[in-house]
């Protein structure tokens, strides 16, 4: 079985976790960490630390990062590189998140597609669909 975890500057991690839930459900799987304003890298490290524990049950664990190159990131990427466990991907956002959970084993090129193809121009989406139907 597979966990997730969400990491971000601020809220954003924790806040994705809870709207996720929301939509799916709760789930024992998915865990969250924020590099708040007052935390160093080292006392964010700290944070992923306290998690590890979590993960000892899990086959492997995503960590899905808010921007490659922040200091949560790259915290996790000094901390998780070399791990074959651990598999780390920058950009999460919200159709990423919810596909992982719903859709078990789903493959991490699908989980970045899908999370691709939730980036859209909904008024360029809607033209389009409008100008199909003349």
């Amino acid at each position: 079985m597979r966990a997730f975890l969400l990491i971000s500057h601020g809220p954003l991690a924790p806040s994705m976790k809870e709207s996720v839930q929301m939509i799916a459900g709760e789930h024992d799987n998915l865990f969250a960490a924020s590099l708040n304003f007052d935390d160093s890298p080292e006392s964010f490290g700290e944070k992923l630390a306290a998690l590890e524990p979590s993960f000892a049950a899990y086959d492997d664990v995503v960590i899905f990062t808010d921007l490659y190159g922040g200091s949560p990131g790259n915290t996790a990427i000094t901390r998780y590189m070399n791990d074959p466990k651990k598999t780390l991907i920058s950009g999460m956002n919200f159709p990423m998140i919810l596909t992982a959970l719903l859709e078990e084993g789903a493959e991490i090129p699908h989980l970045m597609e899908t999370g691709r193809q939730g980036i859209l121009d909904i008024r360029t989406m809607l033209a389009s669909m409008s100008d199909d139907e003349d």
